[in-house]
């Protein structure tokens, strides 16, 4: 029998986790066996390579090749050799390789250059670049990498040729989410792209604003902070009811501020909450004066590019963008939508979300709660939070288990007995001991 504790060390994993834990990194049932687990940990390695052919073709000599290492360690190298065969004339080019994880979170490397003619005697003019570094994600996605897939792109003209950047890059992303560009592609992606190299980043953070539409995609800017470095990060996203590569004009996103009575519903510690008829003062909404403040949460109609939901995510201005598709302007309407059913039960889990952004680690949040829908997609239990009793901040729970347990909570579904917002609730010591107070939780996946 395999001892767990050594099969981990000597794993990608390389650290004691509890069975739980390593269920949910290997995406194993709850109910799975210990010595199942470890047989699939034992075939995974700790370092993949991916390869892929720069092919031209036409009269063109310009050719070469895109080597991508991943590992485990959150390290990776990547390397363009890039080759020109033609007497005629040398060429600019930029080449990138989209690397899509199985759960559908992009990494970009890109490369830009030139080479010169073959010279007289036949030797191929040839360009070398080679790039190494860290990125946060690759270990937490590492189950989702082995199964991800590569996908080179190319532009190039002759010397001195103009070459586009990040609006070929969102199309060529957007072609992706709907599953066009190859056989296989990932066309149920959430929208979360990460610059992996240098030129990447900087085309990323070139974007300015917070909100822009390139290339019939809306692209959100949200540089984020990994320890003492930013990481430049696009979120892809789409305006409800318009397919992702199909928005045509700004103009057709509409956000607003969060207005008063949607704030009070949530946030209110008197007048205004959701519970105040109630009587119980110490229970009139959900937040109780906790959320951010009014002047920093935005409404759009926004929604996620695969399956049209809603999602939270900070801006480079700042501004936390609550994006609710087509519930954007009806967020308090009586009936709702399964799975918020209840009178502004969306609104309350998506302010879970800003709250987790407001007060918890930015990095964490954002990246883990779009890793978390992701998974919500394929393996449907990131929402499912269990029995009351483990500790808030355990591995127990992640981003949208908590969110989903403060809408249930709120709306009267948390396995109680039914009653909105109870006080005798056992998920009420959350609310209490955590939410109001401002401690949203770090742990995740």
């Amino acid at each position: 029998m395999r001892s767990y504790r050594q099969t981990l060390q000597k794993s990608w994993i390389k650290t004691a986790i509890s069975p739980a834990t390593l269920a949910r990194k290997l995406k194993f049932p709850a109910s799975a066996s210990v010595n199942a687990m470890l047989e699939k940990l034992v075939t995974e390695p700790a370092t993949i390579d991916f390869n892929s052919d720069v092919v031209t073709g036409g009269l063109s000599g310009l050719g070469g090749r895109v080597t991508l290492t991943l590992n485990s360690d959150n390290t990776y190298k990547v390397h363009f050799h890039m080759w020109n065969t033609s007497k005629a004339t040398g060429y600019d080019y930029s080449v990138r390789a989209i690397f899509t994880a199985s759960n559908g979170m992009m990494f970009v490397s890109m490369h830009s250059g030139h080479v010169g003619a073959e010279d007289v005697i036949g030797s191929a003019a040839e360009d070398d670049y080679e790039e190494t570094g860290i990125h946060p994600l690759l270990y937490e996605n590492w189950p989702d990498i082995l199964g991800g897939s590569m996908y080179e792109t190319h532009e190039y003209s002759a010397s001195g040729g103009p070459l586009g950047e990040l609006e070929d890059l969102a199309k060529e992303i957007a072609i992706i989410y709907t599953g066009g560009l190859a056989a296989g592609a990932v066309g149920s992606a959430l929208g979360m792209t990460m610059a992996l190299t240098k030129e990447a980043g900087k085309v990323f953070g070139g974007l300015g604003e917070s909100v822009a539409v390139i290339g019939g995609v809306v692209v959100f800017n949200i540089g984020i902070a990994a320890g003492a470095s930013v990481t430049e990060a696009l979120f892809l996203a789409t305006v409800a009811g318009i397919a992702a590569g199909a928005v045509t004009d700004l103009a057709l996103v509409q956000q607003r501020p969060i207005y008063a009575d949607e704030y009070n519903f949530a946030n209110a510690m008197a007048s205004g909450g959701s519970n105040y008829p109630s009587g119980n003062p110490g229970n009139n909404s959900v937040f109780m004066g906790q959320l951010p403040p009014m002047d920093k949460l935005r409404i759009t109609n926004l929604c996620s590019p695969d399956k049209g939901r809603a999602f939270t995510i900070r801006g480079v201005d700042g501004l936390t963008y609550l994006n609710m598709g087509a519930a954007h302007d009806h967020l308090l309407d009586e009936a709702g939508n399964q799975p918020y059913a209840k009178k502004g039960q969306l609104l309350v889990h998506e302010l879970v979300h800003a709250m987790q952004i407001d007060h918890g680690n930015t990095w964490g949040v954002i990246c883990s709660g779009i890793v978390n829908q992701t998974k919500n997609y394929f393996v449907d239990d990131v929402y499912k939070f269990g029995d009351a009793g483990p500790d808030w901040h355990s591995s127990y729970f992640n981003n949208e288990s908590r969110a989903a347990l403060v809408d249930h909570w709120f709306g009267g579904e948390s396995k109680d007995d039914g009653k909105p917002m109870d006080p005798a609730s056992p998920y009420y010591k959350y609310i209490t001991q955590n939410v109001r107070t401002g401690d949203m939780g770090t742990v995740d996946i």
